[in-house]
């Protein structure tokens, strides 16, 4: 009489750990490499996570904190120099983490408070603006 056997997760289980235990022997039984050599052959070169066209060396993850964080600011400033909409000489810009704006100053209306926010958030490496912007006070 023929007995059927029918799979079972157990059985699944032992025929991995058989194919596992094949492959750790046959790494096992491969030949050493030489002492110190180390086959890059099959390793990639990773892509740099950001890069600032413009700026050298402008990648925070591969240059000093502090001087990521002053490369951040002069671009946010420099695109705050350039905007027609507003006169961006009474705002002052803080980088308060690596990737944070923070705009401090004086500007004319709420439509140059906002246009200020948009600006400073469309700069390459800002990741959110703290707008504290105040409006000006007309003394009459």
């Amino acid at each position: 009489m023929t007995r059927l056997i029918r799979p079972t997760a157990t059985g699944a289980m032992m025929f991995a750990f058989v194919l596992f235990a094949q492959a750790a022997k046959a790494e096992l039984d491969a030949p050493p490499a030489a002492a110190g050599s180390i086959d890059l052959g099959e390793m990639e070169t990773p892509a740099k996570p950001h890069s600032y066209p413009g700026l050298p060396d402008a990648d925070p993850f591969m240059q000093d904190p502090e001087q990521a964080r002053e490369a951040l600011r002069l671009r946010v400033r420099e695109a705050l120099d350039l905007a027609p909409e507003f006169d961006a000489t009474r705002i002052l810009v803080h980088v308060t983490s690596l990737h944070v704006v923070r705009l401090n100053g004086v500007v004319d209306d709420a439509a140059a408070k906002m246009a200020a926010e948009v600006v400073a958030a469309s700069v390459q490496g800002v990741a959110s603006v703290e707008n504290k912007l105040t409006l000006e006070v007309d003394a009459d």
